[in-house]
């Protein structure tokens, strides 16, 4: 069926706030880990410089921008934003729990990205983590930034961009 006015209404004002809300939060939190982190800060000026060689930013350089993908990376996995709520539809065990069909459940993206299985030395920021051969040592599910599988946020590539593209800005 179609939706309402107020349910379009909603959708449009979730998706808004969704997108303007979280990233800016992510920015908030890079800017302060960079302050932090001095050898980050060097680094992923350095890895601007030599990208954007003193010209604004574009969408074409965000897969050179390596470094400064991996600090927002680490940034997304220290400080997530959502706690995800999802229904069970039907019965199922996780672990040793039961969980009935039509119950609720909170993940916790936070518990997931500090779970020290997945992440080693998870309370260290440590951009280095999401290089190539150590982001694929993450088993899948331990990072969710954005949720997963279809709920995912739809907005995800969007936000991510977003954030480097901003942060390069800054940087720059």
């Amino acid at each position: 069926g179609s939706m309402s006015d107020q349910q379009v209404y909603d959708e449009v004002l979730s998706m808004l706030t969704a997108g303007i809300e979280t990233t800016a939060l992510a920015l908030a939190w890079l800017f302060h880990e960079i302050a932090r982190h001095p050898e980050v800060e060097r680094r992923l000026h350095a890895e601007v410089d030599e990208v954007l060689g003193g010209r604004p930013v574009t969408f074409a350089d965000v897969p050179r921008l390596t470094y400064t993908q991996q600090v927002a990376n680490e940034v997304l996995r220290m400080y997530p934003v959502w706690i995800l709520m999802r229904r069970a539809t039907a019965e199922v065990d996780l672990g040793d729990v039961r969980i009935p069909a039509g119950s609720e459940v909170t993940i916790s993206p936070h518990m997931l990205h500090f779970d020290p299985r997945f992440h080693k030395d998870p309370e260290l920021f440590d951009p280095g983590r999401w290089q190539p051969e150590e982001a694929k040592k993450v088993p899948r599910g331990a990072f969710i930034p954005f949720g997963a599988g279809v709920r995912q946020c739809m907005g995800n590539t969007f936000a991510q961009t977003e954030i480097v593209i901003a942060a390069a800005t800054v940087a720059a």
